[in-house]
C-alpha cells in the first residue's frame, strides 16, 4: 500500500470513528486498520483512563498478558513508558535488544511498533502493532500512519467518554428531579389555613435536595405540632435523613404521646441507625399548639431558638429541650410551656436564614434575626415575609456558599 493510499484509508477510517459513540465498536475498527496499514500479524490496544470499567483493551493475537510483560531494563512497562512520555517505540529485533525484553514464551515476536493515543491534552491509551507479515522491519511511514490512526482514536475515545458522563449527568439530573419532587411533596402547603391557626411557610434547598424541612402534623382538631428541621449535610445523603425524621415524627406523634418523649423516641430509633447516619445529625424545633389546654408546648433539639411574641408586644424564645439528634442515645428532652393567647405569633427557621452574607462579607447573624422579628412582627405574615426576603435578599452574595433555608409563621387568631 502506497504511503499516500495508506494515509487516505487512515483519514476516511478516523472519521468514521470519531462519530461512533461506543468503545466495543471503536476499539476493533481501530486495530484493524491499523494491523492492515502497518501490514503487522498481531495487534493490542490499551487505555488507560480509570473511568472505564469496561472495553479498556482489544487484542488480535497479542495477548494483554504478554503485551504487559513488555519492559525496559530500568523495570518499566511499555504502558508505563507511553503513558509517561507520549511517545512512540520501534523495537526491531527485540529479541536481541538490551534495552528491552519481553516474555516471548508466550507468542514469538520479532518487532514492534507501540504509539500513543494522543489529543492534545493527554494521552488516553496505547496501541502495539508486532511482526511485519512480509518479514520485514516497521519503518518510519508505519510510524506515521499508525501516530495518525492513535490521533483519531484518542479523539474518538475522548468523544465516548464525554457522551458517557452526559449520559450519566443527565440520568443523576432526571433522578435528582425525582427526588426533589417527592421531597416537595412529603412538606405541607406552603400557606395551611386551620381556622384558628394560620400558617405561611417558605423552603429553598441550595442544592436540587436537601435536609431541611417542616411539617404541619394534626394530632386532633384542636391539637397540631409544628415542625423545622434541619440535617447536617447536603444533597441526596441529607435528603434521605430528612424524609426518615418526617416520618419516624409522624410515627410516633399521637395524643397519648406528650412532645418531649416523642422527640427522645425519635432520637433513639436515628440513634439505632447511627452507623448509616457517617456522622450526619439533625437539629429541630418541635412547637405543639393545644387549644384544648390553652398552651403552647416546645422541645428545641440543638436547633436555633423559635421565637414567640404575644400581642403586647412581649417575645420568648424556644430553646429548651436537648442536644440535637441521631448521635447520643437515651437522652431526655426538657418540654418548655407558653399560654396560648390570640394574637400570638410562632417564627422557626434553619440556621441558613440567617448565615447569609452581604457585599461586604458580613452574616445577617442571629441578633439581627431577632432584633427583625421584634422590629416586624406586628406585620402581617404577608408583609413579614416581604420584609424578611428583602433582608435575606442583601445576604445572598455568597450563592456557592448558600445553606438550605426554611422558615415558617404561625398565627393564633382564636386561642
Amino acid at each position: 500500500m502506497e504511503q499516500s493510499d495508506r494515509f487516505a484509508e487512515v483519514a476516511r477510517v478516523g472519521m468514521m470513528i470519531t462519530s461512533l459513540l461506543e468503545l466495543n465498536k471503536i476499539l476493533p475498527v481501530v486495530m484493524e486498520t491499523a494491523l492492515q496499514v502497518a501490514k503487522a500479524e498481531v495487534g493490542h490496544i490499551l487505555l488507560f483512563d480509570g473511568r472505564l470499567l469496561s472495553d479498556a483493551r482489544v487484542s488480535w493475537g497479542l495477548s494483554g498478558k504478554l503485551a504487559d510483560s513488555i519492559q525496559s531494563d530500568s523495570g518499566e512497562s511499555l504502558w508505563d513508558y507511553i503513558q509517561c512520555n507520549g511517545k512512540s517505540l520501534n523495537l526491531d529485533s527485540i529479541e536481541q535488544r538490551s534495552d528491552w525484553k519481553i516474555d516471548d514464551n508466550l507468542t514469538h515476536v520479532d518487532n514492534l511498533v507501540a504509539v500513543p493515543l494522543k489529543t492534545q491534552d493527554r494521552t488516553v491509551g496505547a496501541m502495539v502493532v508486532a511482526n511485519k507479515m512480509d518479514g520485514g522491519h516497521f519503518g518510519r511511514d508505519d510510524l506515521s500512519a499508525l501516530e495518525m490512526l492513535g490521533n483519531f482514536a484518542a479523539v474518538a475515545v475522548e468523544n465516548t467518554l464525554l457522551h458517557e458522563h452526559m449520559l450519566v449527568r443527565q440520568r443523576m439530573e432526571t433522578e435528582l428531579d425525582l427526588a426533589r419532587h417527592v421531597q416537595k411533596t412529603l412538606m405541607p402547603k406552603k400557606v395551611v389555613d386551620l381556622g384558628r391557626l394560620s400558617i405561611v411557610a417558605h423552603n429553598h434547598m441550595a442544592m436540587q435536595v436537601g435536609g431541611d424541612f417542616y411539617d404541619i402534623i394534626e394530632i386532633s382538631p384542636h391539637k397540631y405540632i409544628l415542625i423545622v428541621a434541619d440535617v447536617s449535610s447536603k444533597g441526596l445523603p441529607a435528603a434521605l435523613l430528612m424524609t426518615s425524621t418526617r416520618s419516624l415524627i409522624r410515627a410516633y406523634a399521637d395524643e397519648t404521646l406528650d412532645l418531649a418523649r416523642l422527640i427522645r423516641n425519635v432520637n433513639i430509633q436515628l440513634c439505632k441507625d447511627s452507623n448509616e447516619l457517617r456522622g450526619m445529625f439533625v437539629t429541630l424545633v418541635a412547637v405543639m399548639i393545644d387549644f384544648d389546654d390553652q398552651v403552647i408546648r416546645s422541645v428545641n433539639a440543638g436547633h436555633p431558638p423559635a421565637f414567640l411574641r404575644y400581642s403586647d408586644g412581649a417575645i420568648k424564645e424556644l430553646k429548651v429541650g436537648g442536644p440535637f439528634l441521631g448521635q447520643f442515645d437515651n437522652l431526655e428532652f426538657k418540654l418548655e410551656s407558653h399560654p396560648l393567647a390570640n394574637g400570638c405569633r410562632i417564627f422557626m427557621y434553619t440556621d441558613g436564614t440567617f448565615e447569609g452574607v452581604d457585599d461586604q462579607g458580613k452574616m445577617l447573624g442571629l441578633s439581627n434575626l431577632r432584633e427583625f422579628f421584634a422590629a416586624n412582627s406586628h406585620l402581617s405574615s404577608e408583609r413579614f415575609i416581604d420584609r424578611l426576603r428583602e433582608v435575606l435578599d442583601r445576604y445572598s452574595c455568597e450563592a456557592s456558599e448558600a445553606d438550605d433555608t426554611t422558615y415558617l409563621i404561625a398565627d393564633v387568631r382564636r386561642a
